[in-house]
């Protein structure tokens, strides 16, 4: 086939270090000076009001340095955590788009999500403490299957909007694909369950944070695909700093997937945690935190009609999808939800064309 014919295997070259314990993942990376670990309280309920948070016990704790809540992240008024996206839907009204503090102080809106953070001498006293912190919930009626969400007697995660609607992006001619449609010789039509999905990589979220005294400067180590916007939502977004005294590096990631290029509240927080203390802060996720906070895909109702001709020849095609976008908007909101599913018609076609016979 020649030397570099199409199809040709690519040598790789980063393997071996990788397989005989040469790689450096961020939980590899150490700092100097004194370090501080992290651990975080998460919602047991899918929606719930905060009536209130006793970190009492938890600060009785030898070792802990602090317990901060969401009253903390408001007082020292840090930014949210925004989409970059804003769309309008068929009509031309703009998209549902909330707001997502860094940690809510009065309602959670999934299981999984950060109310508090404690921050001790050691993982195991961090994480001992972080049990020890009392919340008290009304637990509120949630939503909690995508098939039903835009039903009008669903409860409305965002209460300030009509609708669980995010927004209803279409992209054709409807009335001519519907025509066509209609005057097919043929019409067949599948529903198409594409469940939702964690990612799992192979590292969990690790965040590591450098305090640096001679700058007041933070060097944040983190697996990411997205190591320049991070940056500018941590320091200009989240914190409220010049952009310079905020750094991120990653070194090798284990599985990347997409989910490494979103600025996760956890960590802001770790962050904020060592900008305030004025100390080095790490936090290492485990996998259950994986399956709960980080960012998950797919979630998709799909509906897809075809129309043929006498020869079997497509005239037309028409894809109806709802898609989950969780209780927040990531910073690329939903877009390449609807991309992925434009991008998938191809594959949609060609099933379609098994099925009619």
């Amino acid at each position: 086939m020649g030397e570099f014919g199409i199809g040709q295997p690519v040598r790789r070259k980063e393997d071996v270090r990788l397989l005989t314990g040469g790689g450096e993942y961020t939980d590899d990376i150490a700092v100097e000076g004194e370090l501080l670990h992290a651990a975080f309280v998460r919602s047991p309920h899918a929606n719930a009001k905060i009536l209130s948070i006793d970190t009492s016990d938890a600060m009785a704790i030898p070792g802990v340095v602090a317990v901060l809540t969401g009253k903390d992240v408001q007082e020292a008024g840090l930014g949210m955590v925004v989409t970059d996206a804003t769309y309008t839907d068929r009509s031309g009204k703009a998209m549902n788009k909330p707001g997502r503090s860094v940690m809510p102080a009065d309602q959670t809106r999934f299981v999984g999500e950060v109310l508090a953070m404690v921050v001790a001498d050691n993982r195991n006293t961090a994480r001992d403490a972080a049990e020890a912190v009392l919340i008290d919930f009304e637990p509120l009626p949630a939503a909690v299957g995508t098939a039903k969400a835009l039903d009008p007697a669903t409860p409305k995660v965002w209460p300030e909007f009509d609708s669980n609607l995010v927004v209803h992006w279409e992209y054709g001619e409807r009335d001519k694909i519907e025509q066509k449609l209609a005057s097919a010789a043929k019409r067949v039509s599948v529903d198409l369950i594409n469940n939702r999905l964690a990612v799992v990589p192979m590292e969990p979220r690790v965040v590591t944070v450098a305090y640096d005294k001679s700058n007041d400067g933070l060097t944040i180590y983190s697996p990411t695909q997205g190591a320049s916007r991070i940056q500018g939502t941590i320091s200009q977004t989240v914190l409220n700093i010049p952009q310079d005294k905020v750094r991120v590096v990653s070194k090798d990631t284990g599985g990347g997937f997409g989910i490494r290029s979103k600025t996760y509240p956890e960590t802001a927080m770790v962050a904020f945690a060592a900008h305030r203390l004025k100390k080095s802060v790490k936090w290492q996720g485990d996998r259950s935190e994986t399956f709960m906070s980080d960012y998950q895909g797919r979630d998709q109702l799909n509906h897809a009609e075809m129309g043929l001709d006498q020869n079997g020849k497509i005239v037309a095609l028409k894809v109806e999808t709802i898609v989950n976008v969780g209780a927040y908007l990531s910073e690329m909101a939903c877009a390449c939800r609807w991309r992925a599913v434009a991008a998938s018609f191809p594959a949609c076609i060609m099933s379609m064309i098994s099925i009619s016979r």
